[in-house]
């Protein structure tokens, strides 16, 4: 189903990946933790943001193959989110590598003057821990910041809780609420928001 055979990345993997660039939006090279800067090395994966173009749907809907399990009829909201890109009426950025493709998107819908929702922010398992996230994100907060955006909001599922606040709260957003059985029993949902006064 994913496009990293199960995850299954060796040194010599990420190796040739460290020396893999190309022309980007934006690029970056980004190492795991590991404790010494030899190990990080061999663990650094160079990836570009660039915007969406209709040659990534299979690739998108790879990725946000989780959807359909999280939201009521997900891979038909994504179907109109990326018609939606294509006509210029959302924003979805993508965190690409030259030798595994697409392995980070964003989507961004306007609702209104001054106000954006995060639609999905989602990094491929096998990638999460390198920082693509948090890059992702301060990508997205700069643009916000220099649109003069008033308000940037974002939903997601409660049981990502543990990995999505950490991550969103260090960029200023703040959890507003939790719409309990939004789309189902037991499937509850936090509202978060983002003002241009946060960090």
């Amino acid at each position: 189903m994913r496009a990293f055979h199960g995850c299954a990345l060796d040194n010599h993997d990420f190796d040739d990946a460290a020396s893999e660039l190309f022309e980007p939006f934006f690029e970056g090279g980004l190492s795991r933790p590991y404790g010494n800067d030899e190990t990080a090395d061999k663990h650094r994966i160079e990836f570009v943001f660039r915007p969406y173009s209709p040659s990534d749907r299979s690739a998108v809907f790879r990725l946000l193959s989780i959807l359909p399990s999280l939201y009521p009829e997900g891979d038909l909201w994504l179907e109109r989110r990326l018609q939606d890109v294509s006509r210029g009426k959302a924003r979805c950025m993508i965190a690409d590598t030259r030798r595994w493709g697409a392995v980070g998107l964003t989507i961004e819908t306007p609702k209104g003057p001054h106000k954006v929702k995060l639609s999905t922010i989602f990094v491929d398992p096998c990638f999460r821990g390198y920082g693509i996230g948090s890059a992702l994100l301060r990508y997205c907060r700069e643009n916000w910041t220099r649109e003069k955006l008033r308000n940037v909001y974002m939903t997601a599922d409660l049981r990502s809780a543990g990995v999505m606040l950490p991550l969103v709260t260090r960029f200023g957003f703040e959890l507003v609420t939790t719409e309990f059985n939004r789309y189902g029993r037991d499937r509850h949902e936090m509202v978060l928001s983002w003002l241009p006064d946060q960090k």
